[in-house]
């Protein structure tokens, strides 16, 4: 539970895959004469299997408390696009509205960012805790508004 928020699915999805892959291996191994190295594959997958098991128990939790903590971003930066203005005629008025709006919009992806980069420890046992943590940092952030 040390990754990243944000790449848990995709280590889950890689371990499940490197166990299958030596299933198959064991499976065409044994065909092809494997040998003393069958047991060790197979061991091998079944360790993989058990820790895609165990650690797959988090990933639905860990996909609300992202998705949780992204709402207000996403909120706000739908908010903030719907009141940005584009018609100013002035070329020097369009281009601070451009500078504004892209700026307001990094702030919008560093949060969101940040927020993928947190420990999936962090976020689930703020989650589970039902506690605000350091995990609340970033939905702290996200409330504030992006167009300051």
């Amino acid at each position: 539970l040390t990754a990243e928020a944000g790449a848990f699915d995709a280590y889950l999805w890689l371990m499940r895959t490197f166990a299958r892959q030596l299933e198959v291996e064991v499976r065409a191994g044994v065909r092809q004469g494997m040998g003393d190295q069958r047991w060790r594959y197979e061991g091998y997958a079944s360790i993989l299997h058990n820790l895609v098991s165990y650690y797959g128990q988090f990933s639905e939790p860990l996909r609300r408390a992202v998705a949780d903590k992204r709402a207000p971003v996403e909120a706000r930066l739908k908010e903030f696009a719907k009141l940005a203005q584009w018609s100013d005629r002035n070329y020097d008025a369009l281009r601070q509205s451009v500078e504004r709006s892209h700026a307001s919009l990094s702030r919008g992806v560093r949060l969101v960012q940040e927020l993928l980069e947190v420990p999936a420890a962090t976020l689930l046992l703020g989650t589970l805790n039902g506690q605000e943590g350091a995990a609340e940092d970033a939905a702290t952030d996200a409330t504030a508004d992006p167009a300051a």
